[in-house]
Formats: C-alpha cells, sequence, structure tokens
C-alpha cells in the first residue's frame, strides 16, 4: 500500500502494472488489493515455477469417437473424421454415394466413416476400387466345359453358341443335333435320308445289274429270281441280297471297356450250317490333317452263325468310311447262298 497524493489515505499499489512482480513470462499476473498472485492462462497449469499447456486430448478425451481431438494452446479442437462432418456439434457419417453418383463404375456402398464400390455380377473391381472389369468367363473357367459348343463372353457374362446344324438345349449350354431328315422334301423320295451329328446326307442306292430294290427295305437290293439257275455254283456264289447300313458317329468317341459295338450280322441258326464272314475297307473320305481310319480301328469277333463288328480306336472327324462285310453260308464244304453288307459310317466334325 502507499499514501496518495493528498497524503490522507493509503492505496493499493498495482504490482502488475507497475511490473512489480514477480510473475514469470509465462504466467499472468492478477492483482489484489494489497497483494498480486501469478496465475497460470486457462487451459494451463502449475507445474514448478512455468506454466505448462494442459492436453485436454490425452487426459480429458473430449471429443467423441468419430472425431480427430486436436490440441492448442491453452485448449482444444475437435475435427470430424474423414467420411463425417459436423453437425449441431456432433460428427455425422457422409453418404459419400449419394454426393457423387459417379464415384463407382457399377455400385456405391455407403458405409460409417467411408464408402465401397462394387460391381455388376460377372465384374471384378479394378485396383482403383472404383473401376470395375468384365470376367472373360469363356477363358478363365474353359476347363470346365461352359458350353458344349462354342463360348463366347459378353459383358458381365457368357452366352453358348451351338455350329450349323445344332440348336442350343433348354440349359442354354448343350448343343443338339437337328434332325433335318424328319423335315419334308429334304432328300428325293427315293433316297435315303441319313442325319448325321450337325448334318445330313442323302444317299441314293443303285442296285447291281440283275439286283432289285427291295420294296420292304429301302436299303435293300435283292437278287431277281430269274437272273441265274440257284441250282449252278456261280449263282450260289452271287449273293443273295445287298443291304447297306448307315451309322453316325460324333468325332473322338469315347469308348467305353476300350470298344463299342457297331453291327452285328447273324446267319441261320441251323446246326448243319456253318456261317464265314470277311470284312473290307472299301473307302475312307476325309480332309487333310484328320487322321485317316484303316483296318486295326475295327475288329470283328465271330461265332459259328454271328459276327459282331467293334471300333476299337475313336475316330476323328470330319470323315466317311465304307466297309463290306460278306457273309457265306456253308454245309460242310458247299456253299449255299451270301449276303454282302455295306456299312457307311459318317463321323462329324464335333465331339458332340
Amino acid at each position: 500500500m502507499e499514501l496518495n497524493e493528498a497524503g490522507d489515505q493509503c492505496v493499493d499499489i498495482n504490482e502488475c502494472t507497475r511490473n512489480l512482480h514477480k510473475c514469470n513470462p509465462s504466467q499472468i499476473c492478477k492483482n489484489y488489493p494489497g497483494y498480486y498472485t501469478c496465475e497460470c492462462p486457462p487451459g494451463h497449469h502449475l507445474k514448478g515455477d512455468r506454466c505448462e499447456d494442459i492436453d485436454e486430448c490425452k487426459i480429458f478425451r473430449p471429443c467423441g469417437t468419430y472425431a480427430n481431438c486436436i490440441n492448442t494452446k491453452g485448449s482444444y479442437k475437435c475435427e470430424c473424421k474423414e467420411g463425417f462432418r459436423e453437425t449441431n456439434n456432433s460428427c455425422e457419417d457422409i453418404d459419400e454415394c449419394a454426393a457423387d453418383f459417379g464415384l463407382c463404375e457399377h455400385k456405391c456402398v455407403n458405409t460409417w466413416g467411408s464408402y465401397r464400390c462394387s460391381c455388376s455380377p460377372g465384374f471384378t473391381l479394378n485396383a482403383d476400387n472404383r473401376t470395375c472389369t468384365d470376367v472373360d468367363e469363356c477363358e478363365r473357367f474353359k476347363d470346365k466345359r461352359l458350353c458344349i459348343g462354342t463360348c463366347v463372353n459378353i459383358p458381365g457374362s457368357y452366352k453358348c453358341q451351338c455350329p450349323k446344324g445344332y440348336k442350343l438345349g433348354s440349359d442354354n449350354r448343350v448343343c443338339l443335333d437337328i434332325d433335318e431328315c424328319e423335315q419334308s422334301n429334304v432328300c428325293l423320295s427315293e433316297e435315303v435320308c441319313l442325319n448325321t451329328r450337325g448334318s445330313f446326307k442323302c444317299y441314293s442306292i443303285k442296285c447291281p445289274e440283275n439286283y432289285i430294290k427291295d420294296v420292304e427295305h429301302k436299303a435293300r437290293c435283292k437278287r431277281m429270281q430269274t437272273a441265274c439257275d440257284p441250282r449252278e455254283w456261280n449263282c450260289q456264289l452271287m449273293p443273295e441280297q445287298y443291304t447297306y447300313q448307315y451309322i453316325t458317329l460324333v468325332s473322338n468317341l469315347p469308348l467305353t471297356h476300350g470298344k463299342i459295338q457297331l453291327f452285328q450280322i447273324k446267319g441261320p441258326q441251323w446246326n448243319f450250317t456253318r456261317a464265314e464272314f470277311s470284312m473290307k475297307l472299301l473307302d475312307v473320305i476325309c480332309p487333310f490333317g484328320v487322321e485317316k481310319v484303316n483296318d486295326v480301328f475295327f475288329h470283328k469277333m465271330t461265332d459259328q452263325h454271328t459276327m459282331s463288328l467293334y471300333l476299337v480306336r475313336s475316330i476323328q472327324g470330319p470323315q466317311e468310311i465304307k466297309l463290306q462285310i460278306e457273309m457265306r453260308l456253308y454245309k460242310g464244304n458247299a456253299v449255299l447262298g451270301n449276303a454282302v453288307v455295306y456299312i457307311i459310317i459318317v463321323v462329324s466334325e464335333y465331339p458332340f
């Protein structure tokens, strides 16, 4: 305290304004009547003889879960985390998908504090986590045979296509052969229509001299009764009939148990007779680059009255094979008669 200028009254000395205090620069000097104090500013506390900032973020954790606490000198501030914005002193999620419709190429899914992009079925998300790339199912799953015919990749999916002469099945995967022979006027009335896998063929059967068409069997020529004297040796050597058999196969047909029976011919089951059989490969038609069939593809098994023809090697298509099977009937050493069967095997280009 000190006397005023009139010398009749004691007045307080303001140590703070006169710089008579002993507060350090970090403190605030506060004057009171007859004394003063050194106090720390708001947000600070005394440590030793100095004021230090209080880290409210570390001590009190005043900001919510979705905000970052930033300590400032004497205070702090809360800033919303990425993906949130401040609304009424709280942080709410930003719907990035609604804010930016072009954020994702396909689908945008808002998540708490963020978002994620997803792709439509048949697409994969790129490394940028935004754009999508079509999945080529035909290439990726080529070992799983998605299609029996041709697999065609389309955006987001694939489709199966079939070669000419086939139609797509109800499962949209399998190729089914179209039977052209069921359609009218495909071949001439006197021709034999053979439906093959993926196509068809018209065969015109011309009977040799002294033979006529069998009215009960379109693919058979029978010997005319007036052709020769049945008691003569030469007549017995003339086949009683020529029959044509047609077989269609797919390319590289799998052989169950190593073989598949193609044809069987039976002679009369008389005890006093026996039948002898022969097979001859007459012709093979196939394009360059396709393995041509020979005798080793076939095997015949015979007994006293029957011959069975087996396929013992898969045939690559396309190709057409003509075989001749002759059956001679004997009584002892005497020839009673014979018959010839022509077998035409048509192998398609495709394995289905």
